[in-house]
Order: C-alpha cells, then sequence, then structure tokens
C-alpha cells in the first residue's frame, strides 16, 4: 500500500514539474522574432543602379510593437539614392549620414507571419569594385537583431554574394 502512495506522489510531482516547465516555456517564447532575408542581384555593372529588397517576418507569436530599424552601411562607391517600404504597410523615415542609411519605422500591430519588405537603390560608381556591405535590422519588439554581410571579389563587376549572420 505505501509503494502505491509512494508511485502515486512521485506521479503527481513529475506532472507538476512538467506543467511548470511547459509554461515557463510557452512564457518565453511568446514575443514576436524576425526571420530576415535579403535579395541582392549577383553582379552589379558600375556605373549603373543596383536595387536591395529586405524581408522582415514576425516569427514570434505576438505582434511586433515600437519601431523597428534598418540600417544599411555601404562600402565607399555605393551610394543610396532611395529607400522605402515595398509591403506599403509602414511608412519609414529614412536618414542618411556618409555611407549609412538607417530607417526606422512603426511596425506596431504587424501580426505574427506577416512581412515587411523594405526597398533599396544604390548608385554604382563607375569604378566600384567592393560588395554590398551590411545590413541590420532590429527593433520591434524582438529580443535579437539579424545582421547580413555581403563579401566580394575585385573585377569588372561589383560581385555580391550574401551571407547571414544571425537571425532571430
Amino acid at each position: 500500500m505505501k509503494r502505491i502512495q509512494t508511485l502515486g506522489r512521485l506521479c503527481v510531482s513529475l506532472a507538476s514539474a512538467a506543467m511548470l516547465i511547459a509554461v515557463a516555456a510557452s512564457a518565453a517564447v511568446a514575443a514576436p522574432a524576425l526571420r530576415v532575408s535579403v535579395s541582392i542581384p549577383d553582379h552589379v555593372t558600375p556605373g549603373r543602379f543596383m536595387d536591395t529588397y529586405v524581408s522582415v517576418l514576425n516569427t514570434g507569436t505576438e505582434p511586433l510593437s515600437g519601431n523597428l530599424t534598418v540600417r544599411y552601411s555601404f562600402p565607399s562607391g555605393i551610394a543610396p539614392v532611395f529607400q522605402g517600404d515595398d509591403s506599403f504597410r509602414t511608412s519609414p523615415v529614412c536618414n542618411t549620414v556618409g555611407q549609412v542609411t538607417e530607417c526606422t519605422a512603426d511596425v506596431t500591430g504587424i501580426e505574427s507571419g506577416m512581412q515587411l519588405r523594405f526597398r533599396t537603390i544604390a548608385s554604382v560608381a563607375p569604378d566600384a569594385t567592393g560588395g554590398l556591405g551590411e545590413i541590420e535590422v532590429s527593433g520591434g519588439g524582438a529580443r535579437r537583431c539579424s545582421r547580413i554581410r555581403s563579401r566580394s571579389r575585385s573585377g569588372p563587376r561589383v560581385r555580391l554574394r550574401s551571407e547571414r549572420s544571425t537571425s532571430g
């Protein structure tokens, strides 16, 4: 009889512990999260324009909140000409200082599963041989930021290859 009572108490204790762990895990996940991808051309002819698209998907369980910032760091030879929201869900305010463009938009209420798409047009100087540089996306209530870097090789064309370093 004692064995059955002990076994019953053990089962109740294990069930309680499992429930507490599940509640704690679900509370930790209940937040917006960003998945960032970038669409850039493989080759750009110097002296022409280059389009860059940054897609931000809310993969979390909660809507985005507050401001989202997309920061472009361009190498010399690539100068931003136009920035905007291609998804028409936000109205970003963009400022360029030197080779850095920072666009901020209020993304409050962007639900889980919704995507934002930002577009930048940059002018590629005739003597450019560098790559895209770096794009960083942060904010929106997400705990982690995403940073995407591009590497390139010198040559008659600007060669671009994106490399995702983090995704949150």
